[in-house]
């Protein structure tokens, strides 16, 4: 790869907010984070429209891969 290529690896975002009312709480709700994930990348890595898909959680960090096994939680 050369120094001028960006890395397919690699992708850059941001984490937005979103407003969410919290049943349990005094004041209605809250602003909670919120990531939208789109681009033909995604399709060149093997996702398509329609796919089930796992999130692995971790400390500052989401993995995303397809559920082959059918276990999504759709």
């Amino acid at each position: 790869m050369s120094s001028g290529t960006k890395s397919k690896a690699l992708r850059r975002g941001k984490m937005h907010g979103q407003y969410r009312a919290v049943s349990n709480h005094w004041h209605g709700g809250r602003n909670v984070p919120w990531l939208n994930v789109r681009g033909l990348w995604l399709e060149e890595a093997g996702f398509n429209v329609g796919d089930p898909i796992d999130i692995i959680v971790g400390k500052g960090k989401l993995i995303v891969k397809k559920a082959y096994d059918g276990n999504s939680s759709h």
